[in-house]
């Protein structure tokens, strides 16, 4: 049996990133330039993707599967959809992962490494810094609106229960 070769490596990556990325109109030298910063990684069910606490520089995208993230052993979010992107924030600001992350089954994404995003020259990344960003962006405000909404339903609770039990 063949053995795969770098081109078959390369067009899976393709396949892939085209399943997340409108990149079908970017001139082909740029998008070997997101080849060379992007891979597809498997994962079994049960295997750890991230671990909390540490860092690496790499966001991810869902291609298929579905990931628990986790923070101190409680559930987050469950991500499930083509496209969903975890790692994104310790990959931004370069701090230690704040949440683990799990394949609740069979799982492939398309790790892409931010640190090797940024090393290249600044007019051959323009356009995949804002196609990557905008996605990230568009996650992070979704994060933050579910997040603003827990915490306006948490301090509403704890305000009742000081009504209710005359604690100030």
């Amino acid at each position: 049996m063949a053995q795969p070769t770098v081109l078959d490596y390369k067009s899976g990556i393709l396949y892939h990133l085209k399943k997340i990325f409108p990149i079908e109109n970017f001139p082909e030298k740029d998008i070997q330039k997101l080849l060379r910063i992007s891979e597809v990684r498997r994962y079994r069910t049960g295997q750890v993707i991230i671990e909390q606490g540490k860092s690496d520089g790499v966001t991810y995208y869902l291609v298929n599967g579905q990931v628990r993230v986790e923070k101190d052993g409680s559930l987050l979010h469950v991500l499930r959809r083509t496209g969903d992107v975890f790692g994104e924030m310790s990959a931004i600001d370069g701090f230690q992962r704040t949440a683990s992350v799990m394949a609740l089954e069979d799982s492939v994404c398309v790790a892409i490494n931010m640190r090797r995003l940024e090393n290249l020259a600044e007019a051959e990344s323009y356009a995949f810094k804002y196609m990557l960003y905008k996605k990230i962006s568009v996650e992070l405000s979704a994060k933050l609106r579910t997040t603003t909404t827990r915490l306006l339903q948490v301090t509403k609770e704890l305000e009742d229960l000081k009504r209710k039990y005359k604690v100030r």
